[in-house]
This record gives C-alpha cells, structure tokens and sequence, in this order.
C-alpha cells in the first residue's frame, strides 16, 4: 500500500515577468537579424534571440544556469499538486494540509537565506548541483512516505525538497549574476519565462499521469528532472565576471528607501496571493465545484499558461498602451477575477476567473520594477534581497488559508487572496504616488 494504491479514474479532462527599462544594455548590441519566415508573430525563440543577441563567450554558460529557472518552477509547482496526489482531498484536516506547505516554504525560505553567502566562484556550482542531487533525493524520499504512512515522513520530505529548492534559487542568483548585472531586463524575462514553464510542465505532468501510473512511479519521474539539471551544470562552468559585491552607502541606501519598501510590501501580498491560488486551486476546484481530481490539476495549469501568455502579451502593449494605464487595469483585473472565483458554482466559471487573474497579474511585478526600478543601483543583490519578501508571503498564505478552512469554510478560501490582491492595488498605487513626487522634488 505504501508503495502505491489505486487511483479513480478521471470522469473529465495553466510565471512571470516582463520587462523594464533596461537603458545600460544598450551599447555594444550587434545589429538585429532578419526576422524569419517561420516567425511572423514573436515566439520564445526570439526572446531568446533578443535576450543573447550580444552574445559573448560567457552568455551560453549564462543560459545553461538560467535554464535552471524551469527546475525552480517545477519544484515550487509541486505543492499544489503533490497533496491531489496523496488523496489529502477526501478527508484531511485543512489545518494538517496547511501545515505541508507551511514546511515546504519555510525550507525554501531557509535554503534561500543560509546559503547566499557561500554561493562565491566554485563552491556555488557544487552547492547548487549538490542542491538539486538532494532535490532528487526527496522525491525519491516522497515516493517512499505515500500514505497511509504518517503525514510527518511526507513533512520532513516537503521541508528537505523545499531547503533544495531555496539553495538552487541561491546558486542561480549567483550563477547568473555577470549577465543579470550587465543586462537586467534580459535576465528577468527569462528567469519568469522558464520559472513559468517549469510549473506549468510539473502541473501538466502529473495530471496527465495521474490515472495512467502510480503515485510511486510519479515520484520517481519527478526525482529524474533534477538529476539531469545536475549533469547541465557540473560540465557548463558558471560565467565569470569581476564586479564590485561590496555592500556601498548607495546599496544600503537603496534597500532603506521607502520605494524599496513598499517595492517589498508589493512583492509580500502579490507572492503571497498567487501562490495561495497555485497550493489551493485543486482542492477547492475538487471539494466546492465537484471537479474529478485530474481535471483540477489540469485547471491549474491552465493558470500557469494564462500566468505565462500575460507575460509575452504585455511586451506588445507596452508600446502601445500607458504603462500607469496598464498597472491599474491588470491590478484591477485579478482582484475581479478573485472575486469571481469565489461566487463561481460552475467549472467554467472557474476557468474563465483562472483566465482573468493570471493575465490580471502578469504584468505588475515588471511594471512595477520599470517605475522604482531607476530608483535603485541595479546591483543584483539588492533584487536578490527584494525577492525574500516574496517568499515570505508564500511562507504564511498558504498556511494560513488551511484555518480559513477549517474554521470558516473552503468558500472563503478564494475570497482571502481577493483581499490581498486589494493590497496590492493599493500599494500600486502608493508606489506611483511615491515615484511621482520624488520626480516633483528632482
């Protein structure tokens, strides 16, 4: 039993970024190619293309790391449907289920801070190869620990496999780090680009096996991912590039500012809200709306995808639509499709919502970022330090919408990331007020 059980079958069958000014990447960029006749609309190819077109010997070593963003996206894709997997939708305690992701995100909130300091040169290759060895490990682990094992074994599995997951977010940082300083806005399409690829190939991947092999085997295909990252990475060398990592009046300064902080905020409540949707979807879609286990985890994949295409899309409005314009709409717009989700009785009702709000969110963290963006050095450590903000809403969303649960009903689940997605519009706004009268005073 413990190695696999039976599964129902199916009764029915989707991260993020943009850009921002980026005026330093501008110089010595050869001239653009040809568009090609196979590419009549713009695909991820030639973001690529754009993203390397100033290529330099280090900028293939910079792809393989930054190829490691799909593995960051697979792991942290996990959590919404490891616990459709272990059948937790039936009859488990919501407080116990919140408590699984409590563990995983604190892992990776732990990996992330205790290991950013020893990620230097040749040690944060082997730490980050290493990371994802023991990322292998744990869902081999997992594959092990299926109930009707104690839930603490699957625990300790989450919290190992998120501890990876924090260390390989580390090591990329520091891997990537040359190209991220030199072009910031190519860097962070692409981290968002293969972050969101990654959670929505994990998301698919276990909806489509999810009534074809055993939660054993699906362990076991899922343990592979990381290992072959391992192998990219021990023969691709990270890029070398000398710059000044030390801690200046400017960089403290900037992490002190009062953008920054609501920059923090920002990221707190939109990481928080998103991530809340991404761990409880299915077993909302599941215990309210009545969807079979495999086509819950298919919708959630479908907002991975609609998280991803907001991505791309939003490239082509920004030069053609106000970029103020766009921030208030698309915060505007996830809030209504929150809320929408929470009202819906209906499976296509939920759809349409999951459509709304991963095109609703898509474009405020880049947008964002293009209005303090100038504000700050640009040095990679300070968006380094920013990004733990992030983390620290996942940590506490989704932990604490498993007492929402239990105490007020799986109704309220939804309505509790309409009131942070209502944060976030309004620190939005803040952030835009706070930018134009700093503009008033130079």
């Amino acid at each position: 039993m413990s190695g696999h059980f039976s599964k129902p079958k199916s009764v029915a069958a989707g991260a993020g970024a943009s850009r921002f000014s980026d005026d330093s990447s501008s110089q010595n960029r050869p001239p653009p190619e040809p568009p090609s006749s196979q590419s009549a609309s713009v695909s991820f190819r030639s973001v690529l293309g754009n993203a390397f077109g100033s290529a330099t010997p280090s900028s293939g070593k910079a792809f393989s790391w930054i190829s490691g963003f799909f593995l960051c996206g697979t792991l942290l894709g996990l959590p919404g449907v490891l616990p459709i997997s272990w059948r937790y939708y039936i009859d488990l305690d919501s407080r116990l289920i919140g408590l699984h992701f409590l563990i995983f995100y604190a892992g990776l909130l732990g990996g992330q801070v205790g290991t950013r300091r020893r990620m230097q040169g040749n040690t944060g290759r082997v730490l980050t190869a290493a990371a994802a060895v023991l990322a292998g490990l744990a869902l081999t682990g997992l594959g092990f620990s299926l109930p009707p094992a104690p839930a603490a074994w699957r625990m300790a599995g989450l919290l190992i496999l998120g501890t990876a997951a924090g260390t390989i977010f580390s090591g990329l940082f520091q891997m990537v780090r040359p190209f991220q300083h030199s072009r910031p806005a190519a860097a962070l399409v692409l981290n968002g680009a293969f972050f969101g690829m990654g959670a929505t190939f994990v998301t698919l991947l276990v909806g489509k096996t999810y009534s074809s092999v055993t939660v054993q085997t699906q362990m076991f295909i899922l343990a592979a991912i990381p290992l072959l990252f391992v192998l990219i990475w021990w023969w691709r060398r990270p890029p070398v590039e000398a710059f000044d990592d030390t801690p200046t009046r400017a960089r403290i300064a900037d992490l002190g500012s009062v953008a920054a902080g609501l920059f923090s905020l920002l990221l707190f409540f939109q990481f928080g809200t998103e991530w809340s949707l991404a761990t409880w979807l299915p077993l909302f879609l599941i215990r309210r709306l009545g969807c079979d286990p495999e086509s819950a985890i298919l919708l959630l994949s479908l907002y991975f995808v609609a998280r991803l295409a907001g991505n791309f899309a939003v490239r082509y409005l920004l030069k053609r639509v106000g970029h103020t314009k766009i921030l208030i709409v698309s915060t505007f717009t996830a809030m209504l499709g929150y809320f929408s989700l929470t009202l819906t009785k209906s499976v296509p009702g939920a759809i349409a919502a999951l459509i709304v709000i991963g095109a609703g969110f898509a474009p405020i963290y880049p947008l964002v970022a293009e209005k303090v963006g100038h504000r700050f050095s640009l040095h990679p450590s300070f968006y380094e330090t920013i990004f733990l903000a992030s983390i620290g809403g996942a940590v506490f969303a989704p932990w604490a919408l498993g007492y929402v649960d239990y105490y007020l009903g799986l109704s309220l689940v939804m309505l509790i990331p309409a009131f942070g997605t209502l944060a976030v519009f309004i620190l939005v706004l803040l952030i835009m007020l706070e930018s134009k009268l700093m503009a008033e005073e130079k």
